[in-house]
């Protein structure tokens, strides 16, 4: 299971700073809520003063706090595009340790230089672990 697995889902919001309310509070906390269809759902609060004397940034750590669902969704999509190109990057080392290819195909500079197949073959590989916002399909020929 994962760590933050059953977090609240985004997308989250920050309202404040709150305003000075004698023997409640010293004012400048933020609030983090998730807008519902209904009615709003505070989720948390950052505060402002931490000790006495102590001041933090509570604006910059509710908005943080908040923007916690599309940063993990951002984390998730990453691993999965490392996973792809590490796969990319097994069936590449497979393709070009096949001996038989450089030395059969009639593309082959001959010698141990890959042919361009192999090339194509490798950038395709790296296509598909990239995804579709880095596909544009444009080769550079060698």
């Amino acid at each position: 299971m994962d760590k933050f697995e059953g977090h609240t889902p985004g997308p989250l919001e920050t309202k404040g700073p709150a305003k000075y309310i004698p023997n409640f509070s010293d004012g400048g906390d933020y609030g983090i809520i998730a807008p519902g269809d209904r009615q709003v759902r505070i989720i948390g609060e950052a505060i402002h003063k931490v000790g006495k004397g102590d001041y933090v940034n509570a604006e910059a750590n509710a908005r943080l706090w908040a923007a916690a669902p599309t940063i993990l969704a951002e984390r998730d999509a990453l691993a999965a595009r490392v996973e792809a190109l590490e796969t990319a990057a097994k069936e590449t080392v497979e393709f070009i340790e096949d001996n038989d290819h450089p030395r059969s195909c009639p593309a082959s500079y001959g010698g141990d230089n890959p042919c361009r197949c192999g090339r194509n073959q490798v950038y395709d590989l790296l296509l598909v672990a990239l995804g579709p916002e880095e596909n544009n399909d444009e080769r550079t020929e060698v």
